[in-house]
């Protein structure tokens, strides 16, 4: 969809430098355990796309590292991610003159 160019993009760029990565829109990749990742990164224009925000819950929830790239800053996505860079509108402006916002959680250790 509307995410697939950078998807493309960051794996060839994450292959290229060594590390081995993955870009898939199927669950199935995830769900067999197949890939023990340490880092996840979703990309979702809306923020809450089922296919892209399963993976990254139950990631989530093996505390797995998730970096997002949203296109709402109070979506699914973006709560479950360490680091995000989220579209916010900016109520006085139309929809072109969106503001990049960064969030990252805290952690208390």
């Amino acid at each position: 969809g509307f995410c697939a160019p950078l998807q493309e993009f960051l794996v060839r760029k994450l292959l290229v430098l060594g590390y081995c990565a993955i870009g898939s829109n199927s669950y199935e990749v995830y769900e067999s355990g197949a890939l023990n990742a340490g880092l996840v990164i979703a990309i979702s224009k809306s923020g809450k796309t089922n296919t892209i925000l399963k993976p990254v819950q139950d990631s989530f929830a093996q505390h797995r590292s998730i970096i997002a790239f949203v296109g709402a800053d109070n979506s699914p996505i973006a709560r479950c991610a360490d680091l995000c860079a989220a579209g916010r509108q900016d109520a006085g402006r139309p929809e072109p003159y969106r503001q990049l916002f960064l969030c990252a959680r805290a952690y208390h250790l």
